[in-house]
């Protein structure tokens, strides 16, 4: 569903999860569980997505599983390029003020992502000269640095679109911990901000 002109994600959320209900043929009452990511990204649409998901959970009585951003990321690249096992997947988001989220994840079937790693801020140079080349570099961060990495790049490229998170790939991670019985608390689940938003500081 494309965005309205003008229109807020806080506008535009309810009507939209209301319309792809409603192309399931789906009732908000048959929702048992919710799978979102839970960052670090934007602090408004972290917030905003969070309250959502709690919310609509409460009133349901459905579960929550909270995903990673960067895990999700790390794990459909490495689906997405068949990684073999031990390889570093090297993810880094957009952290603006001249700074990257940066996490690496080792592959090898679903170890990839499974939350025990840390995401880290680095400024974008440091993360640039840190390069080993035997990496494979993914995630939106590299957006910005497109124009920055060495030609040939050192390390691999992962095709651009592995470096979003998908809703197919949350699910998927969402439906694991399910699985397991690693559900999030509804009073206690945060966004991962990893810093102090500018009105903070």
């Amino acid at each position: 569903m494309s965005n309205a002109p003008g229109a807020s994600s806080s506008q535009q959320l309810i009507p939209q999860i209301q319309s792809l209900l409603h192309a399931a043929n789906w009732t908000i009452g048959e929702i048992d569980l919710i799978c979102l990511a839970i960052g670090p990204g934007s602090f408004t649409g972290l917030r905003i997505g969070l309250v959502t998901a709690k919310t609509l959970c409460y009133a349901k009585g459905a579960k929550l599983v909270g995903v990673p951003t960067l895990q999700a990321i790390a794990r459909q690249t490495e689906a997405r390029m068949q990684l073999e096992e031990g390889r570093c997947v090297n993810v880094v988001v957009n952290a603006h003020r001249q700074q990257l989220f940066c996490c690496r994840y080792v592959a090898g079937g679903n170890r990839v992502g499974m939350g025990e790693e840390k995401v880290s801020i680095v400024d974008a140079d440091d993360w640039l000269s840190d390069l080993d080349g035997k990496e494979v570099l993914t995630g939106s961060g590299l957006h910005r640095l497109a124009s920055r990495l060495p030609d040939p790049p050192v390390g691999e490229l992962a095709p651009s679109d592995c470096w979003s998170p998908t809703t197919s790939m949350l699910a998927t991670i969402g439906r694991e911990r399910a699985s397991r019985g690693e559900f999030d608390d509804l009073w206690t689940i945060q966004p991962q901000y990893c810093r102090p938003s500018y009105a903070q500081l």
